[in-house]
C-alpha cells in the first residue's frame, strides 16, 4: 500500500493550524487560530506549490482596528459546492478571557475572485466569552440565501449547536448542554497507549462537548459527535434550520446514529461516506 503523499510539513515560526478546507479545483485553504497562542502570523492561508500564502490577502488575517474585519481566530473552514469558503472565527485570543462583539464571526470568501462575499457577526445573547466555536457546515438547501451550523465545543462547560440564517444573519443557541452535545460521563481514551478518563475540572486529555460535524450529500440531515466521546447524533436540517421549531421539539428529534473512533475532526464525501480523524 503506497504511504500518503506529504503535502506540506509546518514548523516554527508558523503556529499550529486547525481548519482545512479544499474546493472544487482542490486548492487548499488551512486556518491558524489564536486561541491556544496569539501569534502573529496571518490567520488564514491557502497552500500553494508546498508554500503557506496569506488568503484572500496579505492583512485579512493580520490585526487590525475594528474585529469584524479581520479574523481574530480562525477554526472551522468549510468550501461549498459554489467554491465559497465559509470560515468560523472563534474570536478567542489566548489570555484574554472575553469574546468581545465583532471577533467571533462566519465569514463567506468566493475563491473564484478571492474576494469577501459576507461577514456575519456573532452577537448576544448567542455570543458567549464561555464558547469554544469549533466547526460548521452551510446548509444551502435552508434559508434564502442557506443556513448556518455551528459546534461550540465549550471553553467552560457550556457546550451547544448555533444555528444562522444567512440571508437575515438571524441566529440562535440550541442544545445547550444537552446530552448528545455534552461529552459523555465517564469517557476514557487511549492517549499514547495510556487509558485517561475524562475530568471537567482538570481535564488530563483533548476534551470538550460537540467538535466533528457533516452534512449528508442532499443536505437533509446534519451529524455530529462530540470531542470526549464516541457516540454519532444526527437531525433533520428541515428542522434546525426552522426558527420556529421549538427547542424541546428538537431535543426529541435528536437521533443517535451509532458509535465511532474517538475523533476530533469529521469529514463527509458526495457519497455519503463520514470520515473519523481518530485520535487515539
Amino acid at each position: 500500500m503506497p504511504l500518503p503523499r506529504l503535502s506540506l510539513k509546518i514548523n516554527a515560526p508558523y503556529p499550529d493550524f486547525s481548519g482545512i478546507a479544499v474546493n472544487q479545483q482542490n486548492r487548499i485553504f488551512l486556518g491558524f487560530p489564536r486561541h491556544s497562542g496569539d501569534h502573529q502570523s496571518p490567520a488564514l492561508m491557502e497552500l500553494k506549490q508546498g508554500k503557506l500564502t496569506p488568503y484572500p490577502n496579505k492583512t485579512f488575517g493580520l490585526p487590525q482596528k475594528n474585529l469584524a474585519d479581520w479574523l481574530v481566530s480562525p477554526h472551522g473552514l468549510f468550501a461549498d459546492k459554489n467554491d465559497t469558503l465559509w470560515v468560523l472565527d472563534e474570536g478567542k485570543i489566548q489570555g484574554q478571557s472575553t469574546i468581545p462583539v465583532g471577533a467571533a464571526k462566519v465569514v463567506a470568501i468566493d475563491t473564484k475572485t478571492n474576494s469577501i462575499l459576507k461577514t456575519i457577526v456573532i452577537t448576544p445573547p448567542v455570543l458567549n466569552s464561555s464558547s469554544h466555536y469549533n466547526d460548521l457546515r452551510v446548509d444551502l438547501s435552508h434559508g434564502k440565501a442557506g443556513t448556518i451550523y455551528i459546534a461550540n465545543s465549550g471553553f467552560a462547560q457550556r457546550y451547544s449547536l448555533i444555528v444562522i440564517d444567512v440571508a437575515s444573519g438571524k441566529q440562535r443557541e440550541v442544545l445547550i448542554n444537552h446530552p448528545s452535545t455534552s461529552p459523555d460521563p465517564g469517557f476514557m481514551a487511549f492517549i499514547e497507549n495510556k487509558p485517561v478518563v475524562f475530568n471537567a475540572d482538570n481535564p488530563p486529555l483533548p476534551q470538550g462537548g460537540i467538535d466533528g460535524v457533516a452534512l449528508s450529500p442532499d443536505q437533509s440531515k446534519f451529524y455530529w459527535t462530540a470531542l470526549s466521546g464516541r457516540k454519532l447524533f444526527s437531525l433533520p436540517t428541515a428542522q434546525l434550520s426552522d426558527f420556529s421549531v421549538s427547542e424541546t421539539t428538537l431535543e426529541k428529534a435528536v437521533h443517535f446514529e451509532g458509535e465511532h473512533p474517538a475523533n476530533d475532526g469529521m469529514a463527509e464525501d458526495k457519497k455519503g461516506n463520514l470520515y473519523f480523524g481518530a485520535f487515539e
